[in-house]
């Protein structure tokens, strides 16, 4: 069975965690909720509480397939000087996750334009496009919904945030799940 970490901060957008996570579960794929905080829950940028599964300094990254980080204002928490908890070796560890990730070919990190930049912070983008810009770096302005470029897989904004999904559907279960799951929207189911 395919599985899916999505790595969770306080403040992240709502829209950014709700729509992947609700159609790659009903692709069958394993989705855990992976808290940054110092407990098994974050707020979301609209106030939301999210329980999660586990948190990220007790988890075993490498048993993904994929690891998912929402946009939105949160992402600052993943900046060593704003990590969640201090005195604490989870940089390093989200360094050597987002690092072994990039090196194997056969798993994948999936970021929207603004999450990209936890990519870009720690130095691992290397050739790679993402999908969109931000005010803090520019970096070959593509405007495509969707990339994939080299095992990194980007989304422009919230707006194709369900043709994301459905592409990493696809990947991780092939195009028979997604065409199931497409025709399962068209329905209303």
């Amino acid at each position: 069975m395919k599985k899916i970490g999505i790595v969770l901060a306080n403040e992240l957008r709502d829209v950014d965690l709700f729509i992947p996570l609700s159609l790659w579960r009903k692709a069958k794929i394993m989705v855990d909720l992976i808290s940054l905080e110092k407990k098994n829950s974050v707020m979301m940028e609209s106030g939301t509480k999210v329980s999660c599964n586990t948190t990220f300094d007790v988890t075993n990254m490498s048993q993904y397939n994929a690891l998912y980080f929402p946009g939105g204002v949160g992402i600052e928490r993943f900046y060593p000087e704003n990590w969640p908890i201090k005195d604490h070796n989870g940089p390093i560890k989200l360094f050597k996750t987002l690092e072994s990730f990039r090196l194997d070919k056969n798993k994948y990190l999936l970021v929207t334009a603004n999450s990209s930049r936890i990519i870009h912070s720690n130095n691992l983008l290397g050739n790679s496009i993402v999908a969109g810009f931000s005010d803090d770096y520019v970096r070959n302005n593509v405007q495509e919904k969707i990339v994939n470029s080299h095992n990194l897989i980007s989304v422009i904004g919230y707006y194709a945030l369900t043709d994301f999904a459905l592409y990493v559907i696809e990947i991780l279960q092939g195009s028979e799940v997604k065409n199931k799951i497409i025709q399962d929207l068209e329905l209303g189911y």
